[in-house]
């Protein structure tokens, strides 16, 4: 039977590998990423150290195209809450749905899941039963599936 330390450290490597994988596109979406092309033509025009060069004193050209698409598609993506046929369900979930600001924070969970691949929607009770969900992002959640209970199975 796995230790809580071994599913902690499991979990934490987890939102390691999502941080590495994620870096690369978090720098383009942030326009701080150097496109090898013209990174290759400073190299040749500057020498070795070109590379410092591009980030201290030559701007190299940036276009913020990611942010510029990732934007557009974060202010497409609208979720306008939900519904359902019992009357007292579609009133309590319109009420968490504003309580917890989802009207704004969907659009956080959409710009992370197109930036970082993924992103979470954490949902707890708060100590007077209301509904609290939270968006989280790659780094700050990781998630592992199973079929199993944990007790039975060690994590690979």
């Amino acid at each position: 039977m796995p230790t809580i330390i071994e599913w902690v450290r499991k979990l934490e490597q987890q939102i390691e590998d999502e941080k590495r994988y994620a870096e690369i596109y978090e720098l383009r979406y942030r326009n701080e990423y150097v496109l090898p092309f013209i990174a290759q033509e400073y190299r040749e025009v500057y020498g070795a150290q070109a590379d410092t060069l591009l980030v201290s004193l030559l701007e190299a050209p940036r276009t913020g195209s990611a942010a510029i698409g990732i934007d557009a598609l974060v202010e497409r993506l609208t979720v306008l809450g939900g519904s359902s046929e019992d009357s007292a369900t579609s009133r309590a979930l319109e009420a968490a749905w504003e309580d917890n600001d989802l009207d704004v924070m969907h659009r956080e969970a959409h710009r992370e899941a197109l930036v970082r691949r993924r992103a979470y929607g954490a949902v707890s009770r708060s100590i007077d039963g209301r509904a609290i969900m939270t968006i989280e992002s790659s780094e700050q959640a990781a998630v592992h599936r199973m079929t199993a209970p944990p007790t039975t199975s060690t994590p690979t």
